[in-house]
């Protein structure tokens, strides 16, 4: 059976940037959670075994927000490298008038439920740990990335 993986929003935001340029890591305002190792990390976790990636139109509206959150000419940059992401990933939408008659509307939000509606569908990697722990108690295939961080890195 394939792989799917899809990708929470902040580390696509962190696969983006890195990808524009790993210089732009510490730089950009809303990856200096992160740095070059662990945008390598995500990179070679991104080629581990997975046939596609996958997103959501509400992930990407965040990406695209926070993405973009920086001056020219890297704000122009990294835009096109997430216009590559898009083209090349596997969108699937769920509808928000549906996504918020879930039960984890409520506690997780509009995207992280989203999310959650496409448990048994997808693989699931994210650094959000309210998500993590949602998606951990209903048995899907789950990473959280700071653990994934910590293991490779201690």
């Amino acid at each position: 059976m394939p792989r799917r993986l899809l990708i929470d929003t902040n580390l696509l935001v962190l696969l983006v940037v890195g990808r524009t340029s790993v210089d732009l890591v510490a730089r950009h305002r809303r990856t200096t959670a992160y740095d070059a190792a662990a945008f390598d990390l995500l990179d070679r976790y991104l080629l581990a075994g997975f046939n596609a990636l996958v997103t959501t139109p509400h992930i990407l509206a965040e990406t695209s927000n926070l993405a973009s959150a920086c001056t020219e000419p890297a704000r122009s940059r990294i835009m096109r490298t997430l216009a590559a992401f898009i083209r090349s990933a596997e969108e699937i939408a769920r509808e928000a008038r549906v996504v918020v008659e879930s039960d984890p509307f409520e506690r997780l939000g509009l995207t992280d439920a989203a999310i959650m509606a496409l448990v048994g569908e997808v693989e699931i990697l994210t650094d959000d740990l309210p998500l993590y722990l949602a998606a951990s108690r209903s048995g899907v295939g789950v990473t959280n990335f700071t653990h994934l961080r910590a293991a490779h890195f201690d």
